[in-house]
């Protein structure tokens, strides 16, 4: 079964969108778990991949993959253009901003939708929301 999970910010936050990844990610890696972030193009994955590697992210330990690879022996972020390119990873945070057509054949991935307190945005992912729902998959929605 597909697990989808919205992750609603605290509703005093005032992160943007790449702010609360950031975060996400930061906590994923606090608890050990290598995460793949899910790229619309190369030119999104390079930014990403900047961005993690900024003071603000403390240098997120992460790696750009264009292939299948193999996990490191620590965790860490992994930045891709592809779904196959996330093989071993647990957790997939969708930065396409679309829906999600296909998912990996792994068990137990789940995959990651996150909501700022911004307006336009919350707009947004509750389309994206609905579109999951008439997907017939049951994305569960997670408060900060």
């Amino acid at each position: 079964m597909t697990c989808v999970n919205f992750v609603l910010d605290h509703p005093e936050s005032t992160l943007n969108r790449l702010e609360l990844l950031g975060t996400l990610l930061e906590n994923c890696l606090k608890s050990a778990t290598s995460t793949f972030c899910l790229a619309p193009d190369t030119d999104y994955a390079d930014f990403l991949d900047d961005f993690l590697w900024s003071e603000r992210f403390l240098y997120l330990p992460h790696k750009h993959v264009t292939s299948t690879h193999q996990l490191a022996t620590f965790p860490q972020v992994y930045i891709g253009t592809e779904l196959s390119y996330s093989s071993g990873c647990r957790l997939i945070f969708n930065c396409t901003n679309q829906v999600l057509s296909e998912f990996s054949d792994e068990s137990n991935i789940e995959y990651i939708e996150w909501i700022t307190n911004d307006p336009s945005e919350k707009s947004h992912m509750r389309k994206i929301f609905k579109h999951y729902q008439s997907n017939k998959i049951n994305p569960k929605l997670i408060r900060l």
